[in-house]
């Protein structure tokens, strides 16, 4: 088996999701049709193959399916601006001129981007752990086949434990002791992550979901992402 990421970029065929998303009764179907789009294509957001980090979320909402992109939503712009951010927050008029190592490091300019699942479920309810499971080895493909690099950051407890659907019991049972520890928004984990062609080390970075509703994590979520992009960049620059 490759154990390498490939410079060639492997074909998916997106005609296995619509079929998938065919047999779901959760699918929101109406909110498709209220903004004239097809329920059976997925949002799947993707981006460079080379780009250095991935942001994984749970599903699309009706901003995503609107726009045919995903992190759209409000959480999603939200992040975005955090993502794409010129200033570094942190730094002073002095630190922007001379002090370039006591600025925050900015994130990639390139992201890649993939949800669990790429529709919409009724009333915004998490996908249960079954579907979930249906549609793993086709975005699993698409990571492995179409991007090229090796950092995640999850969003979220679907998005963390999606990498746990169909490991070796030994995987799993370390990636519950890493999820049951208090720094699991703190410390990154790696795990390894493969198909029948291919398979990659990955280090994921988890995150709390900045939504609204998770009011005991969103007030952390600005310095709880900016410290995983300093470690992103740390990482990068160590590299020869």
């Amino acid at each position: 088996m490759n154990t390498e990421a490939g410079s060639r970029i492997q074909a998916i065929d997106y005609s296995r999701f619509g079929a998938l998303a065919a047999e779901l009764a959760q699918l929101d179907r109406f909110a498709y049709a209220a903004v004239g789009k097809n329920s059976s294509i997925p949002v799947m957001g993707l981006g460079p193959p080379n780009a250095p980090l991935c942001i994984m979320g749970r599903d699309p909402g009706r901003a995503e399916i609107a726009a045919g992109a995903p992190f759209m939503g409000p959480s999603g712009r939200v992040l975005r601006r955090m993502l794409t951010a010129q200033p570094t927050p942190h730094s002073t008029d002095d630190e922007s001129a001379g002090n370039e190592s006591a600025r925050c490091h900015r994130p990639p300019t390139a992201l890649f981007w993939l949800n669990t699942v790429p529709y919409k479920p009724i009333a915004n309810r998490a996908w249960p752990l079954a579907v979930q499971r249906l549609f793993q080895p086709l975005i699993r493909d698409i990571m492995l086949l179409q991007w090229h690099g090796n950092c995640v950051i999850t969003l979220g407890n679907q998005a963390f434990h999606w990498f746990g659907i169909g490991q070796p019991s030994g995987q799993q049972a370390r990636m519950d002791t890493y999820w049951s520890g208090d720094r699991r928004y703190l410390d990154p984990l790696r795990i390894l992550v493969a198909n029948t062609q291919t398979q990659r080390w990955l280090t994921l970075y988890p995150l709390p979901h900045p939504s609204p509703a998770n009011a005991v994590w969103r007030e952390r979520f600005p310095a709880l992402l900016q410290r995983h992009l300093d470690a992103l960049a740390s990482d990068q620059q160590a590299r020869p």
